[in-house]
């Protein structure tokens, strides 16, 4: 909430940011995706498939609530990956248990 906040402040009228925030938790093999006004990322992870996020409003828009989603990750399949078209934003995780 703090990242929004200082984005409303800071940014120009009618600029604003979209963003997917994950956690991975390698122990309990699950991860969490939250979306800001962001495209559904895809998962893959034995298999592809688009995850159904909600979704809050795009960062510096103004006051919005960003629901945390939780996908159990398949036992066996050593890299999930986590991404959207822009490779830049792209985000990589590897488990090592």
């Amino acid at each position: 909430m703090q990242l929004n906040q200082t984005l409303m402040d800071d940014l120009p009228i009618g600029k604003f940011v979209t963003m997917i925030y994950a956690m991975l938790d390698a122990r309990s093999r699950e991860i969490t995706v939250v979306s800001a006004g962001h495209l559904r990322p895809l998962l893959i992870n034995g298999e592809c498939s688009f995850l159904d996020v909600d979704t809050g409003m795009p960062l510096g828009l103004g006051t919005s609530s960003y629901p945390e989603c939780t996908i159990p990750l398949k036992a066996g399949h050593p890299t999930p990956v986590l991404y959207r078209r822009e490779p830049l934003w792209s985000l990589l995780f590897l488990l090592t248990g």
